[in-house]
């Protein structure tokens, strides 16, 4: 690292956070499609929001894209257009079925298979790593885990900076890896990508003055699954089950919730519900505060509590690569993980259900 690279991530903070600005201010002019609406089960605001953040994000990468002259950037975001433009129209029309945005993602994960040739090629077990070597296998991982974290990130999109928030954890990881092993393409893509993602931070939290949105959410969160995959695959000897950690808070929300929804008689898979655990904090904490703060300060605390769980995260996944005799203790650092997310769930839910908030 080197004052050219402070120079551009101070820049990339810079444009990241103005451009939000205005983007959220020409949203005004357009508020029958821009704004989000204060109905619905998992609105946690008083008053209509833009939900043009992805817009932003995605003008921003362009623009450093074309500083920068940077090819593989120009091509990711290629890759990534295709879940980013159902976010959006979903954002502006709130007409896009959950299926079809599904789709696009799975169209986004081909793209970065066939334009770049990364993927999923060793999984840290070895009886299995045999079978990652062949192309069909190799491919479906790398689309399967595409797709999961770019759902994931929109699950977590709940609280004013949560995905923000988690992403900068994420990638402030990414680039501590990539300066481990001396990464130089990886560490440049997670850099810029994080000061971007910082300066867009300042207009989501801790009063968002504009939201993601479902266009914001799959953006990041493709971008996010390609740096992972690329670092993976470039660096054989960066344990997947590290990179697994750095990335478990958004996966074990997605599959936690697919699961509780699936065999629920009360809620369907793909509807939305406000049992995340974002969502169970921050009942916790409005039940406890909701009359000594204002929404936006309950939602900020919220949002703060939980991203203790991306943190634990990365910590785990830094300590395990930094410190490789940590790695035979990743069964045990999973299950306690587990152990932890699902001992807060039942402690939340138990005091809810004693003050009949749930």
């Amino acid at each position: 690292m080197n004052y050219y690279d402070l120079f551009l991530g101070s820049l990339a903070l810079f444009i990241s956070y103005f451009t939000g600005i205005m983007v959220c201010f020409v949203s005004k002019y357009f508020d029958q499609y821009t704004y989000d609406h204060i109905n619905g089960p998992q609105k946690v605001h008083k008053s209509e929001v833009p939900r043009t953040g992805g817009i932003a994000l995605f003008l921003v990468f362009l623009i450093f894209t074309v500083i920068d002259n940077n090819y593989v950037s120009l091509i990711l975001l290629i890759c990534s257009f295709p879940a980013f433009l159902s976010g959006i129209l979903e954002d502006l029309t709130k007409k896009i079925l959950p299926l079809w945005r599904l789709l696009a993602s799975f169209i986004t994960a081909l793209l970065f298979i066939f334009l770049t040739d990364y993927k999923i090629i060793s999984l840290g077990i070895e009886f299995l790593d045999i079978y990652t070597n062949i192309f069909f296998v190799s491919s479906m991982l790398t689309i399967f885990a595409s797709v999961f974290l770019i759902q994931a990130c929109n699950i977590i999109d709940g609280l004013n900076g949560l995905a923000l928030g988690t992403s900068i954890l994420i990638l402030t990881s990414i680039v501590l890896i990539s300066l481990k092993i001396d990464d130089n393409l990886i560490f440049n893509l997670s850099y810029i990508s994080l000061f971007v993602i910082v300066g867009a931070f300042f207009w989501n939290f801790p009063n968002g003055k504009m939201f993601l949105g479902d266009g914001g959410a799959y953006l990041i969160g493709a971008l996010l699954s390609f740096y992972i995959i690329m670092l993976s695959f470039r660096n054989l000897e960066v344990a997947p089950f590290s990179l697994f950690f750095l990335v478990i808070f958004p996966i074990y929300e997605l599959l936690r919730t697919t699961i509780r929804r699936t065999f629920s008689n009360s809620a369907k898979a793909i509807e939305p519900d406000t049992k995340h655990l974002h969502s169970m904090i921050f009942k916790f904490i409005f039940a406890l505060k909701k009359n000594k703060l204002y929404l936006w300060q309950i939602n900020a605390i919220s949002s703060i509590f939980t991203l203790f769980f991306p943190l634990f995260g990365c910590f785990i996944g830094l300590l395990t690569i930094f410190f490789e005799d940590y790695q035979i203790y990743f069964p045990l650092l999973v299950l306690l993980y587990l152990f932890i997310t699902e001992l807060t769930f039942y402690l939340i839910e138990k005091e809810l259900k004693l003050n009949n908030k749930l």
